[in-house]
């Protein structure tokens, strides 16, 4: 095996390795082994449950700007991301410009899923870039664009897209990823350098001690690796889980939506959604269609927000993190 093989082969466990553990820690709600420090921050207690709603892959289609906007005219508290590969985004600018109080980040995306609706990167067209297919277009498989992609291609790529949102006169409350793929050892230092620069917070998990380890897989000890992440958590919220509304394509409603949020453990949570209306196109490429068109569906509904007001649960949005952030008075720098 090649030494270039080799690293790969070793980034691509530390990957898995992460990702496993963060989903574990999701999932356990004894996984916050210490209170989230932001949480007071953000004027709340160690107790309580705080949850961002995220809509995700605005732009992808048409459809998801009809449900972001029925959202926002029902008054639900959430936060949602572009993606800027995507054939809509310039609508999505618009769209923002109409709707200034849409809390809009960045949605990095290395991937284009869909085998009948694809995208292309917007930092280059070089083959050798490893970004694309043999068809020109983004990888559909995150596995493939793990292992294809360069290093330094794929950062280029993630701050071409925060470029072209910026650039189009958007100040971006956030950073979040597509399909999982920027948390790639690989990429990960420039996500995190590119949120860290822009002092704007970004979607990373708090691992507990005993995932710590795991992550690590050895190439750091575990005291070192602690460090880095205790470090990262004096610059910018870091999420006690991750955990969002199923795409298996099936209608969930209200009670699936309650089921989920109201067995969340004390913490700061990042829930993901993905709201579109329902279209003939749409229903074309998208596999999980039924799944989106409920999520548009489900929150939009009287019946969610008044089990919201009643939850206990505290809902804040991508912009209230970074305010917090720019209260910390931490001094940030490019990694």
């Amino acid at each position: 095996m090649s030494a270039g093989a080799a690293v790969k082969g070793r980034a691509d466990q530390l990957f898995k390795a992460g990702v496993e553990a963060s989903v574990a820690d999701a999932r356990s709600q004894s996984a916050q082994v210490t209170p989230n420090p932001w949480l007071e921050r953000l004027g709340c207690r160690a107790t309580d449950r705080v949850v961002v709603l995220h809509a995700d892959d605005l732009g992808m289609t048409h459809e998801t700007f009809g449900a972001v906007e029925d959202w926002l005219d029902a008054g639900l508290t959430f936060s949602a991301s572009v993606m800027a590969p995507c054939p809509w985004f310039r609508e999505a600018i618009a769209f923002a410009r109409r709707h200034p109080k849409l809390d809009l980040g960045v949605h990095a995306t290395l991937n284009a899923e869909w085998e009948g609706y694809r995208w292309r990167p917007v930092s280059t067209v070089d083959p050798r870039s490893g970004l694309m297919d043999r068809h020109g277009y983004m990888h559909t498989k995150s596995r493939v664009a793990m292992r294809t992609i360069g290093a330094m291609a794929g950062i280029r790529e993630l701050v071409a897209q925060f470029r072209m949102v910026r650039d189009a006169g958007i100040r971006p409350s956030h950073l979040d990823v597509h399909m999982g793929t920027p948390f790639h050892p690989k990429f990960m230092p420039g996500y995190l350098g590119l949120a860290l620069r822009n002092r704007l917070p970004a979607f990373v998990p708090r691992l507990s001690p005993a995932n710590l380890e795991r992550v690590s897989g050895g190439s750091l000890t575990k005291t070192a690796f602690t460090r880095i992440f205790r470090w990262l958590e004096t610059r910018m919220p870091l999420f006690d889980g991750m955990i969002g509304m199923p795409l298996d394509n099936q209608p969930r409603g209200v009670a699936e939506a309650t089921r989920i949020l109201g067995a969340l453990g004390p913490g700061l949570w990042h829930v993901f959604i993905h709201p579109a209306r329902d279209s003939v196109a749409l229903r074309s490429f998208c596999r999980s269609w039924r799944s989106r068109v409920a999520d548009w569906k489900t929150f939009s509904t009287p019946a969610f927000r008044q089990w919201a007001r009643g939850s206990g649960i505290r809902f804040l949005r991508y912009a209230d993190l970074r305010r917090a952030m720019s209260r910390n008075g931490k001094r940030t720098f490019v990694i």
